[in-house]
């Protein structure tokens, strides 16, 4: 029943731990693509502030939900609202 999943599991711990890194950073940023893509799939942006604000804004609330524990907010960027 569990057999070729059991498998797939068992096969990622064999990997040293500097590839497992490089996994879990690549799952990582697929999954900040997938949230963009999200918030801008169907938007128009009036200009690049715009579209700045919104990821701005997505990536703080993804953090707050603690789905993504290691991207520190605070490269002193701040969104200028717009018009």
């Amino acid at each position: 029943m569990f057999g070729q999943e059991t498998f797939i599991t068992r096969a990622l711990y064999y990997y040293s731990n500097a590839i497992r890194k490089v996994m879990y950073r690549t799952n990582a940023v697929e999954s900040i693509h997938t949230s963009f893509r999200k918030v801008t799939k169907t938007r128009a942006f009036p200009n690049e502030n715009a579209l700045l604000e919104v990821l701005y804004l997505r990536i703080k609330e993804q953090y707050k939900m603690g789905r993504w524990p290691y991207p520190k907010l605070g490269n002193g960027y701040k969104p200028t609202p717009s018009p």
